[in-house]
Protein backbone atom coordinates (compact mmCIF):
# COMPACT_ATOMS: atom_id res chain seq x y z
CA UNK A 1 0.00 0.00 0.00
CA UNK A 2 1.66 3.29 -0.86
CA UNK A 3 1.86 6.08 1.77
CA UNK A 4 0.04 9.12 2.35
CA UNK A 5 0.76 11.68 0.41
CA UNK A 6 0.46 15.36 1.56
CA UNK A 7 0.48 18.27 -0.79
CA UNK A 8 0.28 21.73 -0.56
CA UNK A 9 1.05 24.49 -3.29
CA UNK A 10 3.27 27.87 -3.81
CA UNK A 11 2.81 29.66 -6.79
CA UNK A 12 3.28 32.86 -7.45
CA UNK A 13 4.24 35.93 -5.55
CA UNK A 14 1.33 35.66 -2.19
CA UNK A 15 2.86 33.15 0.06
CA UNK A 16 6.75 33.43 1.10
CA UNK A 17 8.54 29.71 1.43
CA UNK A 18 8.94 30.09 5.10
CA UNK A 19 5.10 29.26 4.84
CA UNK A 20 5.87 25.59 3.10
CA UNK A 21 8.48 24.99 5.81
CA UNK A 22 6.30 25.81 8.53
CA UNK A 23 3.44 23.77 7.36
CA UNK A 24 6.11 21.10 6.71
CA UNK A 25 7.38 21.07 10.03
CA UNK A 26 3.29 21.40 11.30
CA UNK A 27 2.71 17.95 9.26
CA UNK A 28 6.49 16.40 10.90
CA UNK A 29 4.86 17.18 14.29
CA UNK A 30 1.35 15.81 13.59
CA UNK A 31 1.14 12.84 11.13
CA UNK A 32 0.87 9.84 13.08
CA UNK A 33 2.08 7.63 10.24
CA UNK A 34 4.70 7.51 7.38
CA UNK A 35 4.23 10.08 4.41
CA UNK A 36 5.56 11.78 1.84
CA UNK A 37 5.42 16.23 1.67
CA UNK A 38 5.00 17.44 -1.45
CA UNK A 39 4.15 21.00 -2.86
CA UNK A 40 3.52 21.69 -6.39
CA UNK A 41 5.72 25.13 -6.51
CA UNK A 42 6.76 27.06 -9.67
CA UNK A 43 10.09 27.28 -8.10
CA UNK A 44 12.87 25.63 -6.01
CA UNK A 45 11.94 25.32 -2.17
CA UNK A 46 15.63 24.81 -0.09
CA UNK A 47 14.58 21.70 2.07
CA UNK A 48 11.42 20.55 0.91
CA UNK A 49 10.41 18.10 -2.75
CA UNK A 50 8.54 20.51 -5.23
CA UNK A 51 7.47 19.19 -8.51
CA UNK A 52 6.67 21.94 -11.06
CA UNK A 53 2.83 22.73 -12.31
CA UNK A 54 2.09 20.91 -15.19
CA UNK A 55 1.32 24.10 -17.51
CA UNK A 56 1.51 27.95 -16.92
CA UNK A 57 -0.83 29.80 -14.76
CA UNK A 58 -1.94 33.41 -15.29
CA UNK A 59 -1.32 35.52 -12.32
CA UNK A 60 -3.81 38.50 -11.41
CA UNK A 61 -3.76 40.19 -8.23
CA UNK A 62 -7.31 40.98 -8.31
CA UNK A 63 -8.40 37.16 -8.49
CA UNK A 64 -8.14 33.91 -7.42
CA UNK A 65 -5.54 32.53 -9.99
CA UNK A 66 -2.71 31.20 -8.12
CA UNK A 67 -5.37 28.27 -6.68
CA UNK A 68 -6.03 27.00 -9.59
CA UNK A 69 -3.03 25.10 -9.01
CA UNK A 70 -5.01 22.73 -6.66
CA UNK A 71 -5.64 20.90 -9.51
CA UNK A 72 -2.68 19.45 -10.34
CA UNK A 73 -2.61 17.40 -6.91
CA UNK A 74 -5.31 15.37 -8.70
CA UNK A 75 -2.56 13.74 -11.49
CA UNK A 76 -1.24 10.51 -10.61
CA UNK A 77 2.09 11.83 -11.44
CA UNK A 78 1.34 14.13 -8.23
CA UNK A 79 -0.33 12.30 -5.89
CA UNK A 80 0.30 8.77 -6.71
CA UNK A 81 -2.14 6.23 -5.77
CA UNK A 82 -2.65 6.33 -2.59
CA UNK A 83 -4.54 8.73 0.05
CA UNK A 84 -3.97 12.33 -0.36
CA UNK A 85 -4.48 15.29 1.91
CA UNK A 86 -4.07 18.74 0.80
CA UNK A 87 -3.84 21.38 2.56
CA UNK A 88 -3.37 25.24 2.42
CA UNK A 89 -0.52 26.69 3.35
CA UNK A 90 -1.87 29.52 5.95
CA UNK A 91 -3.90 26.49 8.03
CA UNK A 92 -2.75 25.36 11.52
CA UNK A 93 -2.59 21.89 12.21
CA UNK A 94 -3.80 20.50 16.20
CA UNK A 95 -4.30 17.20 15.71
CA UNK A 96 -3.16 14.25 13.98
CA UNK A 97 -3.73 14.75 10.25
CA UNK A 98 -3.44 10.88 9.65
CA UNK A 99 -6.97 10.65 10.74
CA UNK A 100 -8.40 12.77 8.01
CA UNK A 101 -7.99 10.08 5.15
CA UNK A 102 -10.70 9.56 3.34
CA UNK A 103 -11.73 7.35 0.35
CA UNK A 104 -13.81 9.78 -1.31
CA UNK A 105 -13.15 13.52 -2.15
CA UNK A 106 -13.70 14.93 1.47
CA UNK A 107 -13.22 19.29 1.54
CA UNK A 108 -14.49 22.03 4.20
CA UNK A 109 -17.07 24.34 4.57
CA UNK A 110 -17.00 27.70 6.06
CA UNK A 111 -20.43 27.98 8.33
CA UNK A 112 -20.45 31.20 8.35
CA UNK A 113 -22.75 31.48 4.89
CA UNK A 114 -23.91 27.75 4.64
CA UNK A 115 -25.70 28.86 1.73
CA UNK A 116 -23.07 30.18 -0.37
CA UNK A 117 -21.99 28.25 -3.43
CA UNK A 118 -19.97 26.95 -3.44
CA UNK A 119 -20.09 24.96 -0.44
CA UNK A 120 -16.83 23.26 -0.50
CA UNK A 121 -13.63 25.08 0.39
CA UNK A 122 -10.88 23.65 -0.10
CA UNK A 123 -8.31 24.53 2.56
CA UNK A 124 -8.32 20.68 3.19
CA UNK A 125 -8.55 18.21 1.48
CA UNK A 126 -8.77 14.42 1.48
CA UNK A 127 -9.24 11.63 -1.26
CA UNK A 128 -7.62 8.33 -2.05
CA UNK A 129 -7.13 8.72 -6.62
CA UNK A 130 -9.99 6.94 -8.47
CA UNK A 131 -11.17 7.43 -11.77
CA UNK A 132 -13.38 9.86 -10.58
CA UNK A 133 -10.59 12.27 -8.55
CA UNK A 134 -8.79 11.86 -12.02
CA UNK A 135 -11.12 14.04 -13.90
CA UNK A 136 -10.36 16.81 -11.81
CA UNK A 137 -7.78 17.94 -13.89
CA UNK A 138 -7.60 19.68 -16.80
CA UNK A 139 -4.87 20.93 -18.27
CA UNK A 140 -6.36 24.06 -19.40
CA UNK A 141 -7.78 26.32 -16.77
CA UNK A 142 -11.38 27.30 -17.35
CA UNK A 143 -10.95 30.97 -15.72
CA UNK A 144 -14.12 32.41 -17.28
CA UNK A 145 -16.05 29.71 -16.79
CA UNK A 146 -15.40 29.50 -12.74
CA UNK A 147 -14.04 33.41 -11.87
CA UNK A 148 -14.16 32.18 -8.41
CA UNK A 149 -11.82 29.96 -8.97
CA UNK A 150 -10.22 26.15 -7.79
CA UNK A 151 -13.40 25.29 -5.33
CA UNK A 152 -16.21 25.95 -7.71
CA UNK A 153 -14.58 23.93 -10.13
CA UNK A 154 -13.84 20.94 -8.23
CA UNK A 155 -17.47 21.05 -6.40
CA UNK A 156 -18.87 21.39 -9.97
CA UNK A 157 -16.79 18.16 -11.09
CA UNK A 158 -17.18 16.18 -7.92
CA UNK A 159 -20.80 17.12 -6.79
CA UNK A 160 -20.38 13.66 -4.50
CA UNK A 161 -17.52 15.33 -2.26
CA UNK A 162 -18.16 15.31 1.53
CA UNK A 163 -17.58 17.65 4.19
CA UNK A 164 -14.69 16.60 6.84
CA UNK A 165 -14.57 16.56 10.41
CA UNK A 166 -12.62 17.54 12.83
CA UNK A 167 -11.65 20.94 10.63
CA UNK A 168 -12.60 23.65 11.69
CA UNK A 169 -13.04 27.65 10.56
CA UNK A 170 -11.06 29.96 12.69
CA UNK A 171 -13.78 32.83 11.25
CA UNK A 172 -16.36 30.83 11.71
CA UNK A 173 -15.95 28.60 14.69
CA UNK A 174 -13.33 29.23 16.94
CA UNK A 175 -13.02 33.39 16.56
CA UNK A 176 -15.52 35.05 18.93
CA UNK A 177 -15.92 31.62 21.28
CA UNK A 178 -12.77 32.94 23.01
CA UNK A 179 -10.70 31.34 20.68
CA UNK A 180 -11.21 27.91 22.70
CA UNK A 181 -10.70 25.12 19.98
CA UNK A 182 -12.87 21.75 19.93
CA UNK A 183 -11.77 18.94 21.47
CA UNK A 184 -11.47 16.64 18.31
CA UNK A 185 -10.29 19.56 16.10
CA UNK A 186 -7.41 18.97 14.14
CA UNK A 187 -6.70 21.44 11.54
CA UNK A 188 -8.02 24.97 11.85
CA UNK A 189 -8.24 26.69 8.37
CA UNK A 190 -8.02 30.29 7.76
CA UNK A 191 -9.76 31.03 3.92
CA UNK A 192 -8.58 35.01 3.85
CA UNK A 193 -7.50 37.60 6.94
CA UNK A 194 -7.03 36.67 9.57
CA UNK A 195 -4.05 34.92 8.56
CA UNK A 196 -2.24 32.27 11.93
CA UNK A 197 0.91 34.87 11.49
CA UNK A 198 -1.42 37.79 12.01
CA UNK A 199 -0.45 39.73 15.02
CA UNK A 200 -4.21 38.99 16.83
CA UNK A 201 -3.91 35.00 16.27
CA UNK A 202 -0.06 34.46 17.37
CA UNK A 203 -1.32 34.80 20.61
CA UNK A 204 -3.15 32.05 21.28
CA UNK A 205 -1.51 28.87 23.25
CA UNK A 206 -2.76 26.27 20.30
CA UNK A 207 -1.39 28.34 17.29
CA UNK A 208 1.80 28.87 19.63
CA UNK A 209 1.79 25.13 20.65
CA UNK A 210 1.83 24.25 17.08
CA UNK A 211 4.64 26.23 15.86
CA UNK A 212 7.29 25.08 18.51
CA UNK A 213 10.68 23.91 17.62
CA UNK A 214 10.23 26.12 14.53
CA UNK A 215 12.86 28.42 13.33
CA UNK A 216 12.99 31.95 14.68
CA UNK A 217 12.16 32.72 10.80
CA UNK A 218 9.78 30.14 10.37
CA UNK A 219 7.68 31.90 13.29
CA UNK A 220 7.60 35.23 12.17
Amino acid sequence: MEPLTILCGNVGWKWDDVWVRRLQGMVGRYCGEPYRFLCVSDHHIDGVDTISPSREIDLDSDKPQGCWVKLDYFKREVSGDGPCIALDLDVTIVGDLSSLKRETLHGVQDPRNPRQVPYLNSSVLSWTPSKETDKIYTAKIPYEEYPRGDQEYIADHYPAYKILPDCYSYKGHVKGSKDVLPDNAKVIFFHGMPTPASKYPLTHLWNAQSWKGLTPIERL
